[in-house]
């Protein structure tokens, strides 16, 4: 599809993905309208800074809460809370499809080169949640690196945050949860309805379960 089709058929979110630009970017890159911000996302919080990304800007290279494959019922809205000491990178084209909900009060979120998640992926950070390239996410997936609330174990405070990491050319299938201290290795994929809560090792793996072990060594996949 061309840019100008592209363009008539996004006219709807155009005014949302102006102002979203302005706000985010520098006037000369704004612009070019590299983040193409689809009608029904709140937007709570952002600040001139807090995204950067990494790659030659090229108009709707990163795509919020639009798209995303038919079929897969998507109410909600989107949501979008980046705080002042947060930064959310992008190191190349990325579809985050609706429903898709970031909060990033603190601490730093990057997206690698052709990322793709289906609709309604929530990613909550409060430290540090980074994706390799050429990773694939199914719907209603949650990521998260923290607890969001504080914990207490015997009286002590627990640690309520720990980094998220997946590596490059990873498939996390539908409806799985992506918790703090998890890492997920590249080439690798992660099974329907699994919870991981911690770090794997060994590449072209498959992990499943609730929580998530390695089920399957020698494993590899392709769109």
């Amino acid at each position: 599809m061309g840019h100008l089709s592209y363009f008539i058929k996004h006219i709807i979110d155009l005014p949302k993905t102006i102002r979203f630009n302005l706000a985010a970017f520098p006037v000369k890159d704004a612009v070019k309208l590299p983040v193409l911000v689809g009608h029904r996302v709140k937007i709570k919080e952002i600040h001139k800074g807090c995204i950067e990304i990494g790659s030659e800007i090229r108009p709707y290279m990163i795509k919020i809460g639009v798209e995303g494959v038919e079929g897969v019922s998507s109410e909600r809205r989107g949501y979008l809370l980046i705080g002042k000491d947060a930064r959310v990178v992008f190191r190349g084209k990325t579809n985050l499809s609706r429903g898709v909900s970031i909060r990033c009060s603190r601490g730093r979120v990057e997206f690698g080169k052709n990322f793709y998640s289906n609709c309604n992926l929530s990613v909550i950070c409060a430290e540090s949640i980074r994706f390799g390239d050429d990773v694939l996410l199914g719907w209603d997936i949650n990521i998260r690196d923290c607890d969001g609330h504080k914990v207490y174990i015997d009286g002590v405070l627990s640690d309520n945050a720990r980094p998220v990491s997946v590596g490059d050319h990873v498939w996390i299938g539908a409806h799985a949860d992506i918790l703090k201290g998890a890492s997920i290795p590249s080439e690798s994929i992660v099974a329907y309805r699994s919870c991981v809560l911690h770090s794997f090792s060994d590449s072209n793996i498959l992990i499943g379960g609730y929580p998530a072990r390695k089920l399957k060594e020698g494993v590899r996949w392709e769109v």
